[in-house]
């Protein structure tokens, strides 16, 4: 009569092949996560910069969009200043928190650090200008022409140092 069954040796070889392959796609699923979470913020501010865009269009009014590199998030706004510094209506975007998980790395518009722009009630921006965003090793950049339009690319170096920690990751 044979014996029906795994040897010990059997199941501990395939238990180790098992271990290795979860040691290679774990790493490489983190990194792929980080890179879907960056790719979405920035279609998430292309999406708005443009919408900001058409809405000071349709509203012959001012459209405002303010970043902030401190807190991670950006302010949508329609309206003018009043002396408070309140505008009519606002949104916020959290890019720190679910779904993006993502870091504002540095925001330039127009002449020397400028966080904000205004769209003009033809829908032109007031200068042209650059969103960075990082989700653990992966950068996107946002880019504003002067016409209004947007792109998102992959800078070829980290446009600065980031000394805020990385944001919760699986």
């Amino acid at each position: 009569m044979t014996a029906r069954g795994f040897s010990i040796l059997e199941l501990v070889i395939v238990l180790s092949i098992v271990g290795i392959m979860a040691a290679i796609a774990v790493p490489r699923y983190g990194r792929a996560v980080d890179r879907s979470r960056v790719e979405q913020a920035a279609a998430r501010v292309a999406h708005d910069l443009r919408q900001a865009s058409d809405r000071a269009r349709a509203m012959s009014a001012p459209y405002h969009a303010v970043f902030s590199t401190t807190k991670d998030y950006y302010r949508l706004a329609e309206g003018v200043y009043t002396k408070t510094g309140l505008l009519d209506r606002q949104s916020v975007v959290l890019l720190s928190q679910d779904p993006y998980l993502t870091r504002i790395i540095k925001v330039g518009f127009g002449a020397g650090d400028n966080v904000g722009v205004t769209f003009d009630g033809y829908g032109r921006p007031d200068n042209a200008g650059l969103i960075y965003l990082r989700a653990g090793n992966h950068y996107r950049l946002v880019t504003l022409d002067a016409s209004g339009g947007t792109s998102i690319s992959i800078p070829g170096v980290n446009p600065a140092p980031d000394p805020k920690p990385d944001p919760i990751s699986l």
